[in-house]
């Protein structure tokens, strides 16, 4: 599958279109790449900012494994690529989903060792699809029961100011 990618740049934020899906727009590169095959790097507060995690939940994410060791700069800081915010961006949907930090450990190793896990990495989203789409419909039938309740109060709160309005004997008659 081909996809065409534009990259456009603002003082403030770095935005990457591509033809089926818009990425959010992400704060401007530490440097501007020299040549267009180098990567764009970004800070940890700038990938706090584009992912809103924050930058304890990055270097946890690092430590425990869930991201792979992210380069340095000379100085020692962590410098991010386009890919890592990709990847922090699936962690989040995972863990925002239900999925385990120890599940989505096993995840992230599978994913470093390459196609040869492409099966079981397939199982562990279909396991979580499943148990996501039982929450839904769990959520869902609390949801019509809301819904059910606001309709009886809706119907009581209107039969009684009905019967306020036939009570009141300022009130104007029809």
């Amino acid at each position: 599958m081909t996809t065409n990618t534009m990259t456009t740049t603002t003082p403030n934020t770095v935005s990457t279109r591509t033809a089926t899906k818009t990425v959010s727009a992400v704060p401007a590169p530490v440097a501007a790449p020299a040549a267009s095959n180098e990567q764009v790097l970004l800070t940890i507060q700038q990938v706090a900012e584009a992912t809103g995690l924050s930058e304890h939940t990055l270097r946890y994410y690092e430590r425990v494994g869930l991201i792979h060791s992210i380069e340095r700069a000379d100085n020692g800081h962590r410098r991010y690529t386009q890919n890592d915010i990709g990847w922090l961006d699936f962690l989040t949907k995972l863990r925002s989903t239900g999925m385990s930090i120890q599940e989505m450990q096993r995840y992230s190793e599978l994913q470093r060792q390459g196609d040869a896990t492409l099966r079981e990495r397939v199982e562990m989203l279909k396991a979580l699809r499943d148990k996501v789409e039982r929450h839904m419909e769990e959520l869902n039938a609390n949801l019509k029961i809301i819904h059910f309740k606001i309709d009886i109060y809706s119907t009581i709160i209107n039969e009684q100011a009905q019967d306020q309005a036939q009570d009141d004997p300022c009130a104007p008659r029809s």
